[in-house]
């Protein structure tokens, strides 16, 4: 699953055996700021042993491990605090990179759309 909040963008995946989730990030901030809001949403601390693990070779640099519970409260607490009309506006500087997701994003439409109906300019 790919989360794109306006702290951050993570991937969460289950890697097989593993009982917890892996939280990656090509950022780490981005984790950093997750790990941040959980303490400050639960208000509590992380459990024994969550660090962020540098894996400077993978696609994504930067990893967790974090409980299927802890995760879903933090991002429904990043839910309940939503006070934004335009998500590409909360971080100016990933502005340009967002906006890419976005326009990636409309092919989606032109996927269940006939032919006849994909010559429209969905940017315009």
């Amino acid at each position: 699953m790919w989360l794109i909040t306006e702290k951050g963008f993570i991937s969460v995946v289950q890697k097989p055996g593993d009982a917890m989730l892996t939280v990656r990030a090509r950022v780490r901030e981005d984790l950093e700021k997750l790990l941040d809001d959980i303490t400050y949403s639960l208000a509590t601390t992380l459990p024994e042993g969550t660090e962020i693990v540098d894996t400077p070779k993978a696609d994504y640099p930067f990893r967790v491990q974090l409980s299927r519970h802890v995760l879903a409260e933090v991002i429904a607490w990043r839910i309940r605090n939503i006070n934004y009309s335009n998500f590409k506006d909360t971080q100016p500087e990933r502005h340009s990179v967002y906006m890419d997701v976005w326009v990636a994003l409309m092919g989606l439409a032109r996927l269940k759309k006939k032919p006849d109906e994909q010559q429209l300019n969905f940017l315009s």
